[in-house]
Parts: structure tokens; C-alpha cells; sequence
């Protein structure tokens, strides 16, 4: 336990790894001309390279689920498929790619082997420089968005590896989510006084697991911050759509200016107020989404027995993500225990929360990756005295419209239209209140199928706000009653 410290604010962002972000930071295990991808015998590698695509060229979204990762780490896990699979990717998924010139066609999948110079993202780049920089924080998963979100907030995703997209993997997606339902989360640990999800996102994932608290604007986190009212734990998504407002998740095709924007909105609220003194903020990244980074994943343990839905069985890592502790509290540079670097997945997030707050007894909850997780409380990174030298406030890059910019498809569309898939479901299944009784094959599959396909395709098209919050809760009372949510 770290006595100073009683508030633990979480922002987790999207699909970025630590090489293509933290990569030319000094004194990190990142960024060297020699790391490359062979893609073709004879012709020229695609080297690691210093280059700012705040907007990736052509739009592109490198792919990151399982299958892809496999590709991307290499047979021997080399981390020598990264090039292959985006041109994999741009061949299969990009319009227009195919009658592109070469040295577009080679820019495109050049951009996963890029990385940021530094300062060029001014929020990120400042408090890595300020404060405590984890250069070995793996995603829990070599896979998607979901199951890595699922480990951040729960321990594990329960064997559910595969992500949605569009309409026929509306299926999946429910099956994904009833697979959390009635599981564990670090909200249901905390219980409903200790935690607070903030978001400017209509249809957050966290609001569908366990004990968790219906989110509140991210205007109200800033009014909790200046009243001094924050929970013990806040945890805060990105806006993923253009439903409302700018989308700031840093999934690719967003400008990446964006989601750095919303790093220096959440420092600054917490910065030189009442309660900056005894706060950790904590920026992480779900998953690498598809850019290189040259260090292997690590081996760990499997969180539970469940069986997964690919072929995996949790033995090893995803690829490595950015992580910063930022508190007064902290040394700068990075994360040391016994002189090295220690090896941290998303669990150990889990972990140092469960044992910051007095609850290590409920750690076994969350699975068995996160009850042997080793975790930052321990490492050589507190100080003694606090350090109130930090700049107090950070100022963004404006972002300038552009009409390739847009909101990442696979969260602009998936989660509203699975919402609204869940709550259709909810409706028509004979066995609600057994989670394992969902989309069983039964006599009334095919109904409950169509219903979600159909609800899918509507998403939250022309609903309110009020409306998709109301979805919300009728299928977290529907899914579970008071075992989901409150």
C-alpha cells in the first residue's frame, strides 16, 4: 500500500503500441533503425522509422484480431509479421489499394513500422518525460479491443477472444458479453461508493459488467475533481464514435492529436486541485492495434480453466502497449524493481488497486492472473517527499478538420448496435436468467438471431441519448438483475 496515495483515475486508450508511441523517448527499450520486417526475399525491408502519421495514409486501420497477431509476432514469435499482415490487410480491406501507385501502396504498409518523434505528442510525450514510464506492459491478450478491455476491468475475458464486426458477428458479440455477465469486476470489488466510469461515450462496454455504477459525463469528472469528490477509483473511456461529438480513442482512423488532447484534458483537471496531492493517474493502452513493436510478448498464466473460442490457451502475452504512472508521488523515468524492468500485463493494474484499497483477499475474484500478478506498488518509483515540479498545464496541438479523418469503424459501429442487439435478445430468449442458457440452440435460435441482426443493423440511428442510457438499463436488469450493475 502506498499510503499518500487514495485516488486512482485509469484513462485507457486505444489500439497503439510502445514502440510506434514511446518508441524515441530517452532511456526506454524502444525505437533503433536496425528493427525491421522482411516481406519479400529481394526486396527492401520495412525498417522502423521516425515518422508522424498523426492520420495514417489512406486511412488506413491495421487489423490486430488473434489471427492477425499470430501473423504479426512471426512462427517464432519474432515479432517479424507486423509489414506482412498490413499488407495483407491493405490488399483485402482497403479501397482502392490495389491501383494505387508502389510508393503509396509500400507508404501504407510502411506506416505500422513508424513511430512518433518526440514531442510531437505534446500531452503523452510531457508526462512520459515527467513522470514514470513502463517500458514492458504487455495487453493481456495477443487479440482485439474487447478481451483486452475484459482483462483491464475483470482479470479476464473468459475465453472470448474473438471481436465483432458489423452485423454477422452480432452473434459473437452477444456471446462475448453474456460470457462477462455475472462475473467479477474490479467495480463489483470496489463496490458502488469506491467507484466512479466517466465518459462522454452513450455506450460504454464498462456499463455492462458487474457492480458497475452508470457512467457520468466527463463534465462531472471534471466538477468531482475541482470539488474533490472522486471516488477511490475512476475509471475513463474515450469517446470511440462521431455519435457525439469528436472521437478520441486514438483508434486508427482518428487523429491521434485527438486522443493526446483528451490525455492533457484529464491531466489538467486533476493537476493543482485539491486532490493532485494524493492521486495516480494511470494512461494506458488496450492493445497494440497492429503497430510494431520489437519486443516479444512474456510468458504468464492463464486467468481461469475457460476454454477459448480460438486456438489459445493463455500462455503468453499480447504485444507491449504505453503505459505512465503520473502522480506527484513517483519518480521520473523508467519503471525499475531490483534494477530492471518488471514484466506488467493489465492484471497488475487489478492487482495494485485490489491491494492499494485493502482488498487483496478479493483478487482471487478476478482470476488467477491477477492473484499472482506482480504490480508497481512495489517498485523502485516512490518517492519519499512529492514532487510538486511537474508543469501545470499541458497545452495540445489544435486538430485541424479533415475529411479523411473519421471515427474507427469497429467501435463507431459495434457496441451501440450490440447494446441495442442485447436488449432485443433479452426480449425474446426462453431462458434469460441463465447467462449459459444464451443463444443455446434451441427452437428459438433463429428468432433471437434475426432479432440481434435487426437490432444491430439500427444501432442507435436517430435514438437519444436518454434512449441508448435506457437500453443500458433494461439489459443490464434483463441479463442479470441486481447481479449486473445496480
Amino acid at each position: 500500500m502506498i499510503e499518500k496515495i487514495k485516488h486512482v483515475v485509469v484513462l485507457m486508450l486505444e489500439n497503439r503500441s510502445f514502440d510506434h508511441m514511446l518508441g524515441t523517448l530517452p532511456g526506454v527499450d524502444g525505437f533503433d533503425p536496425g528493427h525491421h520486417n522482411l516481406v519479400d526475399v529481394g526486396s527492401p525491408p520495412y525498417v522502423q522509422t521516425v515518422r508522424n502519421n498523426f492520420l495514417m495514409p489512406q486511412g488506413f486501420d491495421p487489423k490486430h484480431e488473434f489471427c492477425d497477431v499470430a501473423t504479426q509476432l512471426g512462427a517464432a514469435r519474432d515479432m517479424s509479421g507486423f509489414a506482412a499482415d498490413a499488407r495483407g490487410t491493405a490488399h483485402r480491406m482497403l479501397p482502392g489499394f490495389d491501383a494505387l501507385p508502389a510508393d503509396q501502396q509500400r507508404a501504407v504498409v510502411q506506416s505500422v513500422m513508424d513511430c512518433f518523434g518526440l514531442g510531437t505528442l505534446p500531452a503523452l510525450h510531457t508526462l512520459s518525460q515527467t513522470f514514470a514510464v513502463c517500458d514492458r506492459w504487455f495487453a493481456s491478450v495477443p487479440g482485439p479491443t474487447w478481451p483486452n478491455r475484459f482483462f483491464a476491468m475483470m482479470g479476464s475475458c473468459h475465453g472470448r477472444l474473438l471481436m465483432p464486426g458489423g452485423p454477422l458477428g452480432a452473434v459473437i458479440a452477444v456471446r462475448s458479453i453474456a460470457a462477462q455477465l455475472g462475473k467479477s469486476s474490479i467495480f463489483s470489488v470496489l463496490g458502488p461508493s469506491m467507484h466512479q466510469i466517466y465518459t462522454d461515450y452513450p455506450t460504454p462496454l464498462s456499463a455492462l459488467l458487474k457492480g458497475a455504477n452508470m457512467p457520468l459525463p466527463m463534465q462531472r469528472f471534471k466538477a468531482d475533481a475541482a470539488a474533490g469528490t472522486l471516488p477511490a477509483f475512476s475509471w475513463i473511456e474515450p469517446n470511440f464514435s462521431a455519435i457525439v461529438g469528436q472521437a478520441n480513442s486514438q483508434h486508427p482512423p482518428e487523429n491521434v492529436l485527438r486522443g493526446d488532447a483528451l490525455i492533457a484534458e484529464v491531466y489538467n483537471t486533476l493537476r493543482d486541485k485539491p486532490l493532485w496531492a494524493s492521486t495516480l493517474l494511470v494512461v494506458l493502452y488496450d492493445e497494440h492495434g497492429g503497430f510494431y513493436d520489437h519486443v516479444p510478448p512474456h510468458a504468464t498464466v492463464a486467468p481461469d480453466d475457460c476454454p477459448a473460442d480460438v486456438d489459445f490457451d493463455f500462455s503468453y502475452t499480447g504485444v507491449r502497449v504505453p503505459a505512465l504512472l503520473v502522480s506527484p508521488w513517483v519518480k521520473r523515468g523508467v519503471v525499475k524493481d531490483q534494477g530492471a524492468s518488471p514484466i506488467y500485463d493489465h492484471t497488475s493494474l487489478l492487482a495494485f488497486v485490489c491491494d492499494q484499497f485493502g482488498l487483496s483477499g478479493a483478487k482471487a475474484s478476478l482470476g488467477r492472473r491477477v492473484a499472482c500478478a506482480r504490480h508497481f506498488g512495489t517498485a523502485d518509483i516512490w518517492r519519499s517527499v512529492p514532487d510538486d515540479s511537474a508543469p501545470v498545464e499541458i497545452l495540445s496541438t489544435p486538430v485541424q478538420p479533415n475529411p479523411s479523418e473519421a471515427a474507427s469503424s469497429a467501435l463507431h459501429d459495434a457496441l451501440p448496435g450490440l447494446v441495442s442487439g442485447l436488449a432485443a435478445h433479452a426480449e425474446v430468449e426462453v431462458n434469460r436468467n441463465l447467462h449459459q442458457g444464451l443463444m443455446m440452440f434451441n427452437g428459438r435460435e433463429a428468432a433471437a438471431r434475426q432479432h440481434i441482426i435487426d437490432a444491430w443493423n439500427r444501432g442507435t440511428n436517430g435514438r437519444t441519448e436518454d434512449e441508448v442510457q435506457d437500453m443500458l438499463r433494461r439489459v443490464k436488469r434483463m441479463f442479470g438483475g441486481d447481479s449486473i450493475g445496480h
